[in-house]
């Protein structure tokens, strides 16, 4: 016995989204090879691909209405999440989402949160360029000083 697909999701004066129209919205997606905007918040999932559900959405909406121009009806977030989670599609965070909580939350460790670039110690200034010593025995001063040091009396 076959599993029935999920009923689709049916707003007012807006033509119901199928699983089988998001399908063909994210193949031909892939197809195509079309830049779509960024998601800043959340992905749509799907056989290890990430895209940007309120696009998806649209592009299936637009296959649903027949109309190339037509725009997705819903705000992105929440409520396109909602009607692509319905079609058993999934939906997953891009990154830590930092709300408002709990004052005992601030005290748990934030391990994976991204915090920028690493800062770097800066640059280290190059030493001063310093003459090349001579070695003691050929130096003209200390050559000087020996036949006085020879005629110094002995203790």
């Amino acid at each position: 016995m076959a599993a029935a697909s999920p009923a689709p999701v049916v707003s007012a004066a807006v033509p119901p989204l199928t699983r089988e129209l998001v399908l063909r919205a994210l193949r031909q997606i892939d197809r195509a090879g079309a830049p779509l905007p960024p998601s800043t918040v959340y992905e749509l999932v799907y056989r290890s691909r990430r895209y940007p559900p309120r696009a998806v959405a649209e592009w299936a909406h637009r296959l649903a209405t027949g109309d190339a121009a037509a725009r997705w009806p819903h705000p992105a977030g929440t409520p396109t999440n909602a009607v692509l989670e319905a079609l058993d599609f999934t939906i997953s965070t891009k990154r830590p989402v930092l709300a408002p909580g709990h004052a005992d939350d601030a005290t748990e460790p934030a391990d994976g949160l991204y915090l920028g670039a690493p800062s770097r110690p800066p640059p280290r200034r190059p030493l001063s360029p310093r003459r090349p010593t001579r070695p003691l025995t050929r130096s003209p001063r200390l050559l000087s000083l020996i036949p006085k040091l020879r005629r110094w009396p002995s203790c």
